[in-house]
């Protein structure tokens, strides 16, 4: 035999070979190609020598969220972050501007009943709703040492939102007044002595040594008051 047919009969023997599945084995003949597509894998389809390489699902892309760390009251200054003297100065700052942005909302209730209380009382509680996030920042800064503040403000401050949801449910001068009444002693009392008590916490815990902004009382009078 010549030596070309000799090599083209090994080479035939060797492909086929190749070829040959190997016992307890499969050969996949769907010819599906996985392809790596970002974090999750993707399938591509060879129909009939068309691709089709679907797009990932949004489901299929992973969160970029980071977990948010819950502040509550017992939290160990080991096991809470250190937040920057920045962040907390401008926490405590917008927290006592949107204790007077609820004490002007007050004063103009005073003199107000109808629709014009319930957008009033409704602004009121918004201000009152981004005090939330002010008081995550200065519980972090301040950890354990603001822990009795902290548990005060739990407690207090939703009396203060329910206040004046009572006013926009019935927002007759009588009712005005009884909720205005009510929502002062509460605040006066039991939360803003808290808030300054808190921002005072998350300063001296960070050594922070900018001057605290000033958290006064209200003073609501009645509406029979000039």
């Amino acid at each position: 035999m010549h030596s070309s047919a000799l090599l083209l009969t090994l080479s035939c023997t060797l492909l086929g070979t190749l070829a040959t599945p190997i016992p307890g084995t499969t050969v996949d003949t769907s010819e599906e190609v996985q392809e790596r597509s970002g974090p999750q894998p993707r399938t591509c389809i060879n129909t009939n020598g068309n691709i089709n390489c679907p797009s990932i699902l949004p489901k299929d892309v992973p969160s970029l969220a980071k977990p948010t760390l819950a502040i509550r009251a017992g939290a160990t200054d080991s096991t809470v972050p250190k937040t920057s003297a920045e962040s907390i100065v401008d926490a405590a700052n917008d927290w006592a501007k949107d204790v007077d942005t609820v004490s002007d909302k007050m004063s103009a209730l005073r003199l107000s009943s109808g629709p014009f209380a319930v957008t009033l009382a409704n602004e009121a509680n918004q201000a009152e709703a981004d005090e939330g996030g002010h008081k995550d920042v200065l519980a972090k800064a301040a950890g354990t040492a603001g822990n009795a503040a902290i548990s005060a403000l739990e407690v207090n401050a939703p009396k203060v939102v329910e206040g004046f949801q009572n006013i926009i449910n019935n927002p007759s001068p009588e009712n005005v007044i009884r909720q205005l009444t009510n929502i002062q002693n509460i605040r006066n009392k039991d939360v803003l002595p808290n808030i300054t008590a808190l921002i005072k916490a998350a300063y001296e815990a960070a050594g922070v040594t900018a001057t605290p902004p000033t958290i006064g009382n209200t003073n609501v009078r009645r509406a029979d008051q000039k």
